[in-house]
């Protein structure tokens, strides 16, 4: 049988996949910032993510090197609409109401946020795309560990 030990140990922190965490651009200078909540990708999620937008592709060394050479290119821009399009869960302090609708994936039918409301925040897709992706939120107990 397998003992965890409670007192000193260092776990590995539970991914909270609904957890929804407060960001706020980098860029916003406001005195009333506006606030975005986003939520953690799921599995699903985050493999379609990786899989959609990214391409593997193969071919010849340069003269004189033997083997293949790996290419990888990610299409970051669309996998950043895309994560937001999925993860955006509300807005305060923004001029225009954020908006929902069902879209059918690969993986099941999701809520997620409407073209309309997309193109009114377009200039901030890439920085929130980027922390949906990488700014994981872990559940509230493990944050203090």
């Amino acid at each position: 049988m397998h003992k965890t030990k409670q007192q000193g140990a260092t776990m590995v922190p539970v991914y909270d996949i609904n957890a929804v965490r407060p960001y706020t651009l980098k860029s916003d200078t406001a005195a009333q910032k506006t606030i975005f909540s986003l939520g953690n990708l799921d599995p699903q999620e985050e493999a379609y993510l990786q899989s959609s937008f990214t391409t593997i592709s193969y071919g010849k060394k340069k003269e004189g090197e033997e083997g293949v050479e790996t290419f990888v290119t990610v299409d970051a821009s669309h996998r950043n609409i895309e994560a937001v399009r999925l993860k955006l869960k509300g807005i305060e302090n923004f001029p225009t109401a954020i908006n929902f609708t069902e879209k059918q994936y690969p993986f099941g039918k999701r809520m997620v946020v409407a073209d309309e409301f997309l193109n009114a925040i377009s200039p901030y897709i890439g920085e929130l795309g980027k922390e949906i992706i990488e700014g994981a939120t872990f559940g509230a107990a493990d944050a203090k560990k």
